[in-house]
């Protein structure tokens, strides 16, 4: 993306296309200090580190227990909301860590269509932040556990 939707979010045809995507058991990733998902409407709030989570170990494997600080320092961010779809809780990574203003808010959610009616292996991981505001270690870590998680049964 050219990051047009920075102010305004997507377009609908964006959005619809994602969906659909997603409704036909697709998986993404969105990471982005505005995910247009999730978002709770709160002011944005300087996030300086997170803490991991781990209601998915595949996802959380080998990162750190203690909370991990952010590169560059804090950042103002919307905090996250996990209400998305009425019914569903989705599983948290990440959450904003003792240093963070709106601590303990999520910032990296998981949501999957595994209760649904039928469902079609969807998977969408929400991150509030980007990647790359981790130490690089970290990083690498998370989007190898990102990857293997997506694909693990394709």
């Amino acid at each position: 993306s050219g990051g047009d939707y920075a102010v305004s979010g997507p377009g609908v045809q964006d959005l619809t296309n994602i969906f659909e995507y997603l409704n036909q058991g697709g998986r993404a990733v969105i990471s982005s200090r505005r995910p247009f998902i999730g978002q709770s409407g709160e002011d944005p709030a300087p996030l300086a580190d997170v803490v991991v989570q781990g209601d998915i170990p595949a996802l959380v494997q080998d990162l750190p227990t203690d909370p991990i600080a952010l590169e560059g320092g804090p950042i103002a961010v919307e905090p996250l909301s996990t209400e998305v779809e009425e019914g569903q809780a989705p599983d948290v990574i990440l959450h904003r860590g003792p240093s963070s203003e709106a601590a303990d808010a999520p910032v990296a959610f998981v949501v999957t269509d595994e209760d649904s009616d039928e469902p079609k292996g969807a998977r969408l991981i929400i991150m509030g932040m980007s990647i790359n505001w981790l130490p690089e270690d970290v990083a690498e870590i998370l989007v190898r556990n990102y990857a293997d998680w997506m694909f693990e049964d394709k």
